[in-house]
C-alpha cells in the first residue's frame, strides 16, 4: 500500500502544475492523503528512478504509524475519510486536517510520521526528498539503514 501526501489541488493535476506548486508553498492550501493498494512487487509499481528504503517496525512503531495515518484524516459524521473532490470524487485523495506550505511538504509529513512512530527524532527542516533519505539512512533511531 501506498501512504502519501500533498496538496489537494496540485497532487492530483496531470502534468507538471507549476502555477498549482507555486501556491501550494506559498499560502497554507488543503492537503490530502493518497491511500493506494496494490498487489505488485514494490519495485514494480514505480519508474526505475524511484529509491526505495526497506524499514522494519516493531508492533508498536506499526501501530503507532497506522494512527498517525488515521488521525491525519478528515472523518465525516460515520467516521468515515472524507473523499477529495477535487477534480470529481476520488477513490484514492482523503482530505487530511494539516495544512500544506513550504515548511510542511510531504518530505516533512513523512518525517512527522516516522517521528510519531519513534522511527526518528526531528522533523523540522525537511524540505526535500534528499534531506528525508539522509536523515532516514544516518538512523536517527541508532539503526543503520541501506538503499533498497
Amino acid at each position: 500500500m501506498d501512504v502519501s501526501w500533498g496538496d489537494e489541488k496540485s497532487y492530483q493535476a496531470s502534468g507538471s502544475p507549476v502555477l498549482l506548486a507555486a501556491r501550494a508553498m506559498l499560502w497554507p492550501t488543503q492537503s490530502v492523503m493518497r491511500i493506494h493498494p496494490f498487489s505488485l512487487a514494490i519495485s514494480s509499481a514505480y519508474t526505475s528512478e524511484a529509491r526505495f528504503l526497506e524499514l522494519e517496525l516493531n508492533k508498536q512503531q506499526f501501530n503507532r504509524l497506522t494512527f498517525f495515518f488515521s488521525s491525519s484524516l478528515i472523518r465525516d459524521e460515520s467516521s468515515a475519510p472524507v473523499a477529495s473532490e477535487m477534480y470529481g470524487k476520488s477513490r484514492y485523495f482523503f482530505l487530511s486536517k494539516r495544512k500544506y506550505h513550504l515548511f510542511r511538504t510531504c518530505n516533512t509529513w513523512v518525517a512527522l510520521a516516522f517521528k510519531q512512530a519513534g522511527l526518528g527524532n526531528r522533523s523540522c527542516c525537511v524540505l526535500n526528498a534528499n534531506q528525508l533519505f539522509r536523515r532516514i539512512k544516518a538512523g536517527q533511531d541508532g539503526t543503520k539503514l541501506a538503499d533498497k
